[in-house]
């Protein structure tokens, strides 16, 4: 049984496989798991494959805490080249390593060009082509880092952040019009992302992750849309096999 991580800015994803089957999943605090705090079911893997966007030091970490597991523990990193895709960045430590995974994941699904989507602290767009070169991407402020840039840098837009990506719809009081243009800021990103890929490549699917990436999927509507929530995790096998 493999342990897979997705330690994301904000939580930290985890699932058990083995084989091709999903054994056991869950989301957690990755600040507690540092602790020791781990869930019960870690116990017994006999491999852990970790992506992490988190810095050095929690990595470390978490890695003393999973010692004593007694299974290896590799991170993955993004690379020049893997499993049919090739980076396009020079600095390949700039890219990060969660887009990284979703290109190896969605490229590897479809063998075709895909568009990836990943809405979580930050929107991310990436582009793979047919032959499976990396075209480059986007990087934009998720819709918590919009909402905070709204209250921390004006004094009288104060809203609920509730109803966040719930419709692109104009509104009618300071809370929809905060949390429906966030929503179709997002959602128009998509869009213009979705429409200069076919530019550049023609025919694109657009695959969707991330924590916020199933209520933006549903305000996209675009045909062959494919949400896919455990892509960065799907990655890891590519990565490491």
């Amino acid at each position: 049984m493999i342990l897979e991580l997705d330690l994301g800015n904000t939580r930290g994803k985890w699932r058990i496989v083995a084989g091709a089957d999903i054994v056991a999943r869950g989301v957690g605090d990755i600040d507690v798991w540092v602790t020791g705090a781990i869930p019960r079911e870690w116990s017994g893997v006999q491999r852990v494959r970790i992506a992490s966007v988190r810095d050095p030091a929690l990595e470390q970490a978490l890695q003393a805490v999973l010692a004593g597991l007694n299974a290896p523990v590799q991170f993955a990193r993004p690379q020049a080249a893997c499993a049919g895709v090739t980076n396009a960045y020079k600095q390949i430590e700039r890219l990060g390593v969660d887009r990284w995974l979703a290109m190896l994941a969605a490229y590897n699904e479809f063998r075709s060009a895909v568009l990836i989507l990943q809405a979580g602290s930050a929107l991310t767009l990436d582009l793979v082509d047919g032959q499976g070169l990396h075209r480059g991407g986007y990087i934009i402020p998720g819709a918590r880092l919009m909402a905070q840039a709204l209250l921390s840098s004006t004094d009288r837009v104060r809203f609920e952040q509730a109803g966040m990506l719930a419709s692109t719809a104009p509104g009618c009081v300071t809370d929809a019009c905060v949390q429906n243009g966030i929503a179709l800021a997002l959602v128009g990103a998509a869009q213009l992302g979705l429409a200069q890929a076919r530019v550049t490549l023609g025919s694109v699917r657009l695959v969707t992750a991330g924590g916020d990436a199933e209520a933006l999927h549903k305000l996209l509507a675009e045909d062959g849309l494919s949400w896919r929530p455990d892509l960065v995790l799907d990655g890891l096998r590519w990565a490491l096999p």
